[in-house]
C-alpha cells in the first residue's frame, strides 16, 4: 500500500510539471498543500493522544491509530516531494507561517524515529528537512528534485500579479466553464486526500 501511495504521489508531481501556466501549478500546489497540512495535523492530534511514541511503542494494534500513522508516514514524504521538487512555490506558503513550520518540525522528528522508511525514503526526508531548515544543512546540500521545465526559472505568478483586464477575462470564462486543474483521468488519491478532485 505504502508503495502504491508513493507512485501516486509521483504522478501528480509529474502532472504538476506538466502543467502549461505557472498559475496552474501555484494554485494546485497550494491546495495540495492545504489538504496535507490537514491530515498532519489530525493525525498528530491522534498518534499524541494514543500515546504513541515512534522507536519506543510497539505497532499499533488499534486500527485508527494504525491508519494514522499511515496516514502521517505517507503524507510528511508527499510533502517533501512539492518542497523539493516546487521549493519556490513551496516556501511562499510555509516560509511565514509559524504553524506550518511546526507541525512539519514535529511530523519530520515523529517520521524520522519510526524506523519503517527505506533508504529512498529517508533521503527525500533528509533533503525535505535541509531544504526548509528544520536540520542544518551539510556543506555538499544540492536539491536534485527541484522542477527545471520551461517555467522553472521564471517567479511564481500569483492571481495578484495578473493584470485587472486578465483577472476579468478569466472571471468570466469561469462562468462559463469551470476550470480544472488536472485532467479528467487523474484523481488525487494520495493518503488522505482520496477521491479529492482540485478545481479552480
Amino acid at each position: 500500500m505504502f508503495r502504491t501511495k508513493r507512485k501516486e504521489h509521483h504522478q501528480i508531481v509529474q502532472t504538476l510539471g506538466q502543467m502549461q501556466t505557472d498559475v496552474k501549478r501555484y494554485k494546485a500546489v497550494q491546495i495540495l498543500m492545504d489538504q496535507i497540512f490537514k491530515v498532519l495535523n489530525e493525525s498528530r492530534i491522534t498518534l499524541t493522544s494514543a500515546g504513541f511514541v515512534p522507536s519506543i511503542s510497539p505497532f499499533p494494534t488499534e486500527e485508527t491509530t494504525r491508519e494514522q500513522l499511515s496516514l502521517l508516514l505517507e503524507n510528511v514524504l508527499f510533502l517533501g516531494d512539492l518542497a523539493l521538487f516546487f521549493p519556490d512555490v513551496f516556501h511562499r506558503f510555509y516560509d511565514k507561517d509559524q504553524q506550518r513550520r511546526t507541525l512539519t518540525s514535529w511530523s519530520y522528528s515523529f517520521a524520522a524515529e519510526t524506523e519503517f522508511y527505506d533508504e529512498k525514503s529517508l533521503e527525500i526526508l533528509s533533503l525535505m528537512a535541509q531544504e526548509l531548515n528544520l536540520i542544518e544543512r551539510s556543506p555538499s546540500f544540492h536539491n536534485p528534485y527541484v522542477f527545471n521545465g520551461n517555467h522553472a526559472k521564471k517567479p511564481a505568478v500569483t492571481v495578484d500579479d495578473l493584470p485587472e483586464q486578465t483577472l476579468k477575462k478569466k472571471s468570466k470564462e469561469k462562468i462559463k466553464k469551470k476550470r480544472v486543474l488536472f485532467d479528467d483521468s487523474l484523481i488525487i488519491s494520495g493518503p488522505g486526500l482520496s477521491g479529492s478532485r482540485i478545481e479552480l
